[in-house]
């Protein structure tokens, strides 16, 4: 839920405004976990009534006009990522105080407040751990995104003893930017940075790898390596195999590093599971007694599958790239949106920061259809006895430049991009608008089962 987890301390500031602000959207609950770069409370989403996990990140007071900007592109891409190790982000706003994100509530506790409380893990469950996150890291390799801010704080063991890993990308974003208050959480964050992030400001897959090396040295000495001797993990008492790729993933050199983080992965395990990997009974008995007391029991299903359809013109190198959701001061960017997620084929500067390049493009992963968003229209029930057929949905796929709000039969179904939304077979009328411009409205039909794409709509300016 969180990249950083120090205990609350002092006067809580944050929730007045926060309950302020977001009004109508969320009812703040009680603070989970305070940082020196953000706040974690318990919420219930208005809209779905539904506990998420709220992530509010004060602002800095001298943002550029850029960061919100930047920060609903980072959204938009970290909204994309569908994986049962991936903590589902489920919307993204910003308010003049604070950028806020929720996601889905994970009920356990963090592997930093874990290890903290209990010290170095055995072996056996930090090869557990490290195989599901590796396996979180490596499908948001293939979709073209990075974590950049990977830290135990961000590495979350449920109680049933699976491993969730939140805060794709969009710290990142904001910090380099320099959006949020104080460092952004910088500090707490440099343990487990490689050089290429520490000085030239490059995030990819390789200082994933990095910082996924950092976390399994942590797990099993109890803290991170000395930053004065960075790659040499020598005086770790482990299996050779283990030292061994510890210092090929923590080499200073990222071509020096393991291909990808699954190859780190499995250089760390010689064995090679039937199954999906667990934590060791003793260690989710451990999570399960120490989680945060009266939580929601009922885990948050995801609402959507969401993926990111990235247009030619704004591809970006890297760990990387989001599309323009265009946001107003005080407008909320809704993430649950569907989106679709397509690598980068070029290579332009990203906001004028030097982003590494992804090692291997692979083809996106399969994302399961998203759950109807627009009402189905029901028809009058058949005279016969025999059952009727129900035809099936068929999907649309929109998108706009500039961002407009979409409307299908003048139902509002959220900003494009909108991706793989249901709609009943036949005809309907499409309609996106956006202040300022001319609206684009036309007549679509959707044949059962069938995919609709209209992607290339250009908003046209009102002339004054």
């Amino acid at each position: 839920m969180t990249s950083v987890d120090l205990p609350p301390s002092g006067h809580d500031l944050v929730d007045p405004a926060a309950r302020e602000d977001l009004r109508g959207l969320f009812e703040v609950e009680t603070v989970h976990r305070r940082g020196p770069a953000s706040v974690v409370c318990l919420a219930r989403d208005l809209e779905y009534n539904q506990p998420v996990a709220l992530k509010l990140m004060p602002r800095a007071p001298n943002a550029p006009r850029a960061a919100e900007e930047v920060f609903h592109h980072a959204a938009a891409a970290a909204a994309a990522l569908d994986h049962p190790h991936i903590v589902p982000l489920y919307g993204a706003g910003a308010t003049d105080g604070f950028f806020w994100c929720s996601m889905q509530y994970v009920e356990g506790r963090s592997l930093a407040e874990e290890l903290r409380a209990n010290g170095p893990m055995e072996l056996s469950d930090c090869l557990c751990l490290v195989e599901q996150v590796a396996a979180a890291l490596d499908t948001a390799h293939c979709f073209g995104i990075c974590h950049a801010a990977l830290t135990p704080g961000n590495v979350l063991l449920g109680t049933a003893g699976d491993v969730h890993v939140t805060d794709f990308w969009v710290p990142w974003e904001l910090e380099q930017l320099g959006a949020l208050a104080g460092d952004g959480g910088k500090a707490a964050r440099v343990p487990y940075r490689g050089p290429e992030q520490l000085a030239p400001g490059r995030a990819g897959p390789k200082a994933d790898q990095y910082a996924l090396g950092v976390l399994v040295y942590q797990c099993l000495s109890g803290h991170p390596p000395a930053s004065d001797r960075p790659g040499q993990p020598a005086q770790l008492a482990a299996p050779p195999h283990v030292t061994l790729a510890l210092e090929r993933a923590l080499s200073p050199e990222p071509e020096a590093r393991f291909p990808s983080v699954r190859d780190f992965a499995g250089a760390l395990s010689v064995r090679s599971p039937a199954a999906e990997p667990a934590l060791s009974r003793e260690l989710v008995t451990l999570i399960r007694e120490t989680a945060p007391g009266d939580p929601p029991r009922k885990r948050r299903r995801r609402r959507r599958s969401l993926s990111v359809l990235v247009l030619g013109a704004v591809a970006a190198v890297g760990a990387a790239w989001a599309l323009s959701s265009g946001s107003t001061p005080g407008r909320v960017s809704d993430a649950r949106s569907s989106l679709e997620v397509v690598p980068p084929t070029d290579s332009p500067a990203s906001f004028g920061r030097t982003v590494a390049p992804v090692d291997t493009v692979v083809p996106a992963p399969h994302v399961p259809a998203p759950e109807p968003r627009i009402a189905r229209r029901t028809a009058a029930p058949a005279r016969s006895a025999a059952p009727r057929q129900v035809a099936a949905p068929g999907r649309l796929f929109v998108n706009a430049t500039p961002w407009g709000e979409v409307y299908v039969d003048g139902d509002l179904i959220g900003n494009t991009p909108r991706a793989g939304v249901p709609v009943p077979p036949g005809a309907h009328r499409l309609r996106v608008v956006r202040d300022g411009f001319q609206p684009y409205e036309l007549e679509i039909r959707i044949a059962p089962g069938k995919e609709l794409r209209i992607t290339d709509i250009v908003l046209q300016e009102l002339k004054p």
